[in-house]
């Protein structure tokens, strides 16, 4: 076992720690509850990961290409929950005349 392959190791056991955004992604999914979620963090993420997954593809830099590509799935669920309550709030919020 060469030094190369344990480091790619610790890559890929790094890139499943990221998934802990799955635990707020099934609460939001199951409660479709938005409210201490901000809306620029998470696109900001987003932009962060559509700059760096191309970075990471270019360099074949897997560990980095699987924590982008289930941070992406995460990151754009958070951001439709998010989105779909704020124009629903915007929506009912709206005083018709």
């Amino acid at each position: 076992m060469n030094l190369e392959f344990i480091f790619l190791i610790f890559g890929f056991i790094g890139s499943g720690i990221v998934s802990m955004m799955i635990p707020q992604v099934y609460l939001t999914i199951k409660t479709k509850k938005t409210d201490d979620l901000s809306l620029n963090t998470i696109s900001l993420n987003l932009l962060a990961i559509l700059f760096f997954l191309p970075y990471s593809l270019y360099y074949n830099l897997y560990p980095y290409i699987v924590t982008n590509s289930s941070l992406l799935v995460c990151n754009s669920i958070l951001f439709y929950y998010k989105l779909r309550n704020e124009l629903a709030t915007l929506a009912n919020n709206i005083p018709i005349e």
